[in-house]
């Protein structure tokens, strides 16, 4: 657990600078007695943390993170598991020539895996590839315009080419 945690700060400590990576100005030390008022930036840090096999880590509480800047422990103000954030993907389909008597199961297939995947809130494109790349449906949230996009697939066979690998004329 002791590993972890150092990765889990060397990664936490690396975003932090990374995110608060404005140019610093240097403060009048102030008198004895004197308030100084100061406005800070919440920075949101999403991490994932992983052990040795690659398994996420899912039970970590706040007190197993240490946030620091410039070796200066930094208070940690709100700490929460997110563990249904929107995803955004790109579903691609092979549309080329060797595909051509495959293409149905393609798209059952592509159909399939997005009514499985995406929750409420997930986005996704959908493009066909071949000898060129074709956008069928932008991001969306719309389940009905990605699986009329999916079905719009269609193979591209280059004039004077051939299907399955032969060379032309």
């Amino acid at each position: 657990m002791r590993s972890i945690k150092k990765v889990v700060t060397r990664c936490t400590a690396a975003l932090v600078v990374w995110t608060l990576a404005a140019p610093a100005r240097p403060q009048a030390p102030a008198a004895q007695g004197q308030t100084i008022k100061t406005q800070v930036t919440l920075v949101n840090l999403f991490v994932t943390v992983r052990d040795k096999n690659k398994r996420i880590i899912a039970d970590l509480k706040q007190e197993d993170f240490k946030i620091s800047e410039e070796n200066q422990d930094q208070k940690i103000a709100f700490f929460s598991k997110e563990v249904a954030l929107p995803i955004t993907l790109a579903l691609l389909l092979d549309t080329s020539g060797s595909e051509q008597f495959m293409l149905p199961a393609i798209q059952d297939a592509g159909s399939s895996f997005l009514s499985r995947v995406l929750r409420k809130g997930d986005e996704a494109l959908v493009m066909s590839f071949d000898s060129d790349v074709d956008l069928l449906s932008d991001f969306t949230e719309d389940r009905a315009q990605l699986d009329r996009a999916v079905h719009r697939s269609r193979i591209n066979i280059p004039s004077g080419g051939s299907i399955g690998g032969n060379p032309g004329p």
